[in-house]
């Protein structure tokens, strides 16, 4: 009975031995996959920095692409809503350009944030980074110059 009890237990040894060297097999083909992502970003982050990863986990989420489709969509409805006519000086007050404005900020502050991930997380200039896509350079763009919405115009903004 012993050297039955021995053997089975040597086979458990085994197969335990056998899950963790695959389990190992799987950490070396580790995420975040280097042929897919630059190695550094900014210039001071590995694939290894926790930060990145993060930020690698959140673009490479499924929702993370449906809900910025979905901010834009949202956001192009709001632009079609703003009426050009409707300023300041000719009506004095007007809660629906307020509320357009305040959305207007808060999606370009939302869609910096964005760029600022997917910057971080895949890095600036080289190869497979954020500027390496066509699309991005677009986003960038406009992420720009929605960033100029937070500065006032003109001194009567002040």
């Amino acid at each position: 009975k012993k050297m039955v009890f021995q053997e089975r237990g040597t086979s458990l040894r085994q197969r335990w031995r056998e899950r963790k060297s695959s389990s190992l097999a799987i950490l070396s083909t580790e995420w975040p996959d280097r042929n897919k992502y630059a190695w550094r970003s900014l210039m001071c982050m590995t694939l290894e920095n926790r930060v990145r990863r993060v930020m690698l986990r959140c673009i490479e989420w499924v929702w993370w692409d449906r809900g910025v489709l979905l901010l834009i969509l949202v956001n192009t409805i709001c632009l079609g809503l703003f009426d050009p006519f409707d300023t300041p000086f000719a009506r004095p007050v007007s809660p629906r350009r307020d509320v357009l404005e305040f959305f207007s900020l808060a999606f370009s502050g939302i869609f910096l944030a964005e760029a600022i991930v997917k910057i971080m997380a895949l890095g600036m200039f080289g190869e497979r980074t954020y500027l390496s896509d066509g699309w991005n350079w677009l986003d960038l763009f406009i992420v720009v110059v929605g960033v100029f919405e937070f500065f006032p115009l003109n001194s009567a903004d002040l």
